[in-house]
Parts: structure tokens; C-alpha cells; sequence
């Protein structure tokens, strides 16, 4: 049976250490037994948390590795965006000039439209009048 230590057992322990009689110290050693029993399997556990903080230890290095990586890129991808951000503004200004040039392009091509239209228009009255003359 496990044996926890009390409040009270472990002042116990430390009047005895400031000099209890020989008595007392028969009381502390059985306290003090069945924590030593548990001991081997204490260090047991001990050695296996230390196994698996050796993997942990040897996956954060892989970690870190990777990080070194991802931050070099990222300085690259930054230095990138710092070109587009520069370049950005003087882009725009061409799309604006664009957009201009394709607006006239546009109200041209809807002039000709409708000069097209009224050309369509003039040439079918003039066959309609012509229908109506040969009639008579």
C-alpha cells in the first residue's frame, strides 16, 4: 500500500532531524521505509521522461530548422512585396491612362454605331422607295 506523508509526519521528521532521542528516530525510519521502496520505480520513470525529452528535444531541433527556413523565405516574399508596393502606384497610373483610352475607344466605336445605323436605315428607305415606284 502506498504511503503518503503527512503535514504532520514530516514536522515530525524535521524535530526529530533537530534532535529527537533514539525513539524518535525508530518513527522516522518508518516513514522514511516505504518511500524508499518506491525509489527504484521513481528513478525508473525518471529515465523514461528523460528518454522522451531526448526525442523531444532532437523533433524541436528539426522544428527550429524548419523555422529557419520558413523566415528566410518569408524575408524573400517581404522583399517582394516592398518591389510590387513600389511598383503599385506607378501602375495604377498607366491602368488610369488605359481606362481613358478604351473610354474613347468606346464612345468612338457607339458613334460609328450609330452612324452604321442611320446608314442601314437611309439605304432601307431608299429600297422601300424603290419597291414602291416599280409598283406603280
Amino acid at each position: 500500500m502506498e504511503h503518503v506523508i503527512t503535514r504532520d509526519e514530516v514536522m515530525e521528521i524535521e524535530r526529530i532531524l533537530e534532535g529527537g532521542g533514539d525513539g524518535e528516530m525508530a518513527k522516522m525510519m518508518a516513514v522514511l521505509d516505504p518511500i524508499q521502496h518506491h525509489l527504484p520505480h521513481v528513478q525508473h520513470h525518471l529515465r523514461h521522461v528523460q528518454h522522451h525529452l531526448c526525442h523531444v528535444q532532437y523533433h524541436l531541433r528539426h522544428v527550429q530548422h524548419h523555422l529557419r527556413h520558413i523566415q528566410h523565405h518569408l524575408c524573400h516574399i517581404q522583399h517582394h512585396l516592398r518591389h510590387i508596393q513600389h511598383h503599385l502606384p506607378h501602375v495604377q497610373h498607366h491602368l488610369r491612362h488605359i481606362q481613358h483610352h478604351l473610354r474613347h475607344i468606346q464612345d468612338e466605336a457607339e458613334m460609328a454605331d450609330d452612324e452604321d445605323k442611320e446608314i442601314e436605315d437611309k439605304v432601307e428607305e431608299d429600297e422601300m422607295g424603290e419597291i414602291e415606284d416599280e409598283d406603280m
